[in-house]
């Protein structure tokens, strides 16, 4: 048999179908654990609502206020009340890219994988950054005042703790939170969701730093079984609701100022950005509907070696916006 002289004789483990680019097969699986470390490290993706932006930059939600009610007088024709109607929009204008540069030589000689390991980091910190962005919008919307001339819409929830260290206490960490999730209550939110058997409506979730999470765990009324029975376990450190809201710990609340945050723009007022004072909250707690969030590209991944420059790429991209929406669904608990 003579010598092959084309690459018709190859086995291309990373073609195809035998067809196209001969590393298509190797950017799908870099792809995936993209992906997957991004679904991993996310909370926000799969809990909010994220709508697709195409054709434009900005998506709007259409407000409609509340319309007034009125007895019926017999023989007399019910006046029509004016109800009024306003929006909220949210703009995509920044794409957030994670890139890294191998160089040949050294990615022959590397004893491991560095473009698996790679792909994994960049699909948490993405997943990072994904979530301290609706974190941040939530903040926002949670100290929110209500929208002019709109009955029935509200602002968001602020209450503050008495006096410093309270956060510590789980007495007075926990009495705070029963607090704050009154206020929303009253404002007609149902924190809970929806108790009736019906769908289409989330309930408000609770995040917390890991230092409040643990202070947590050593309330008697969460882990206590004579309180609340199956809610808690102090030798697992599991702490499931407080006054039946779910809760989840999270490294992602801004704990100081952020003042030049990578989305934060002109156009968008900088909406990203941190003060001080709103980096006080130890408590966020927030329905899905708190937010309004789209993107224009989702997640994607991509793998390419130059042959001018003798290096791989390595690049995963996203470009994705979050605005407030309805305040009164959203809600913060501050230290003193």
């Amino acid at each position: 048999m003579a010598l092959p002289t084309t690459p018709a004789h190859l086995s291309r483990p990373g073609q195809d179908g035998g067809t196209g680019a001969y590393d298509a097969l190797f950017i799908e699986e870099y792809g995936g654990l993209v992906d997957l470390a991004f679904h991993e490290m996310s909370m926000m993706k799969s809990f909010i609502n994220v709508r697709t932006v195409t054709g434009t930059n900005t998506v709007k939600n259409y407000r409609v206020g509340e319309t007034a009610l009125s007895a019926v007088t017999p023989g007399v024709r019910p006046d029509a009340t004016p109800t009024n109607f306003g929006d909220t929009s949210v703009t995509v204008d920044t794409v957030v890219v994670a890139r890294n540069n191998v160089f040949l030589l050294e990615d022959i000689q590397n004893n491991y994988d560095a473009k698996v390991e790679l792909a994994r980091t960049q699909g948490e910190q993405l997943g990072e950054y994904f979530d301290e962005a609706v974190y941040i919008q939530a903040m926002k919307a949670a100290r929110a005042t209500a929208p002019a001339n709109l009955p029935g819409f509200k602002g968001g929830t602020v209450k503050t703790l008495g006096t410093a260290g309270d956060e510590l206490d789980a007495a007075k960490l926990e009495a705070g939170i029963l607090n704050m999730i009154q206020a929303m209550e009253e404002k007609k939110v149902k924190v809970r969701g929806n108790q009736f058997g019906t769908t289409g409506y989330n309930g408000v979730k609770l995040f917390v730093s890991p230092a409040q999470y643990y202070t947590l765990l050593q309330s008697d009324k969460l882990v206590d079984s004579q309180y609340s029975p199956g809610n808690g376990d102090f030798a697992d450190a599991k702490v499931l609701k407080v006054a039946g809201i779910p809760i989840a710990t999270t490294t992602l609340l801004p704990q100081e100022a952020v003042a030049s945050h990578f989305m934060s723009n002109a156009s968008n007022g900088n909406s990203y950005n941190v003060t001080a004072g709103q980096a006080k909250g130890v408590v966020l707690g927030f329905a899905p509907r708190a937010l309004l969030a789209g993107e224009t590209i989702s997640l994607a991944s991509d793998m390419w070696y130059s042959k001018e420059e003798k290096q791989w790429f390595i690049d995963s991209h996203l470009a994705f916006g979050v605005a407030p929406d309805r305040a009164e669904m959203a809600g913060i608990l501050d230290k003193a």
